[in-house]
């Protein structure tokens, strides 16, 4: 599977530079991305590799996620077991179309990045206006927010928060049409794959997940703060309770 990444590591994908360059707060990100390819590449192939794990879970570690879920009582749209019910039988082709990211020449990458930027520059607009993310505003639902908190002089980053929220764009692009697209309205729909196996895989230390802890677990502008410490406290602990965990 690593093979279908080789472009990204001779060919960086430009995340549309050029329709981001009114947010000079991420030049010093683009700067990265063009300085260190293999970098960029490993971060898209760790990210795909998170569907490609979903989609192999086993019974008992879906049910440590549901526990998790059921525990910090997480929002229903980023359900993990809802996400696999709705798209396990079309496995082959979420993990498929992930893998095809690679190919920034496809008409399917192109209307990802539009609307990735489309977002991510909304986000800054409403942000100039001192106004701050609410679910209550409409304004905020079709917003990519994180970017506009800063990364403290780390612009890797935004270097792994920007392809998590392409390949949404990207598979939101692809079944565009099919009978799947009711699945992909929310926001932040791939969360919960991704949030899933990072939090089961990375306090295991296994894999990508393991990589991708560390970053994701800093609140912003250290890191992504995408998983909280509490749930990792909480797979820490179902996990052992479930044998997955030395005790």
């Amino acid at each position: 599977m690593r093979e279908r990444f080789e472009p990204l590591m001779n060919t960086p994908p430009q995340i549309a530079r050029e329709k981001l360059a009114g947010l000079k707060h991420l030049n010093s990100t683009f700067d990265w991305i063009d300085g260190h390819p293999y970098e960029v590449a490993r971060i898209f192939y760790d990210y795909a590799l998170m569907f490609t794990r979903f989609f192999t879970l086993e019974e008992k570690e879906i049910t440590v996620i549901q526990q998790v879920s059921d525990k910090i009582q997480k929002s229903p749209h980023k359900s993990a077991p809802l996400f696999r019910t709705n798209f396990e039988k079309d496995c082959n082709l979420i993990c498929d179309t992930v893998f095809g990211i690679a190919d920034s020449t496809s008409n399917i990458y192109q209307v990802a990045v539009a609307d990735l930027t489309q977002r991510m520059i909304s986000a800054m607009e409403l942000k100039a206006q001192n106004l701050a993310p609410s679910d209550t505003d409409p304004r905020f639902a079709n917003v990519i927010w994180g970017h506009v908190l800063g990364n403290a002089g780390t612009p890797s980053l935004d270097a792994y928060f920007i392809p998590a929220h392409l390949f949404e764009r990207f598979l939101t692009a692809r079944l565009m049409g099919t009978s799947l697209e009711s699945f992909t309205t929310t926001k932040d729909w791939t969360f919960a794959v991704y949030d899933a196996v990072v939090g089961l895989d990375g306090v295991r230390n296994i894999g990508a997940a393991a990589r991708l802890l560390p970053i994701w677990r800093l609140p912003r502008p250290l890191g992504l703060g995408w998983i909280s410490y509490v749930e990792i406290d909480a797979y820490i602990e179902i996990c052992k309770t479930n044998g997955l965990i030395s005790k």
